[in-house]
């Protein structure tokens, strides 16, 4: 099975994606909820590391997102894709557990394999684990 991605360009000027994500961020860890726009702005430009913090407030829900893992999947994977190594592993872990979503070994491993040639330990210890139980893996 191939892995299927929504297109994400990613942001042509990554300053002012990266002051949105900073200035959101701030403000969410803070506990003020008008951060999220900024955050949303920047993962609308692309910014990796602001689609994955997206995909995480609407996979627990928080600072004024309503839960919502099927969302929090799509902008995990957009982060994905995009190159964020954290969420390649969350991604593999969504795929693993089916939040989100359909449960999938193959591109779970797929995604646990993509962020462990990044040098992301977790995700080399799942990948190990994975072929330990083969599970996705041959």
């Amino acid at each position: 099975m191939t892995l299927t991605t929504p297109t994400a360009k990613p942001a042509e000027d990554n300053t002012d994606a990266a002051a949105l994500f900073t200035d959101g961020s701030a403000k969410v860890d803070a506990g003020d909820a008008s951060g999220v726009a900024s955050l949303r702005t920047a993962a609308n430009l692309g910014y990796a590391p602001a689609q994955r913090r997206l995909g995480k407030l609407y996979e627990d829900g928080g600072a004024g997102v309503q839960k919502d893992p099927a969302e929090g999947r799509r902008w995990t994977q957009r982060a994905a894709t995009n190159g964020d190594k954290n969420a390649m592993h969350n991604l593999g872990l969504d795929y693993y557990e089916g939040v989100g979503g359909i449960k999938n070994m193959a591109v779970a491993a797929q995604w646990f394999e993509r962020a462990a040639e990044l040098g992301l330990r977790d995700s080399q210890y799942n990948l190990a684990r994975f072929y330990e139980a083969g599970l996705g893996v041959k």
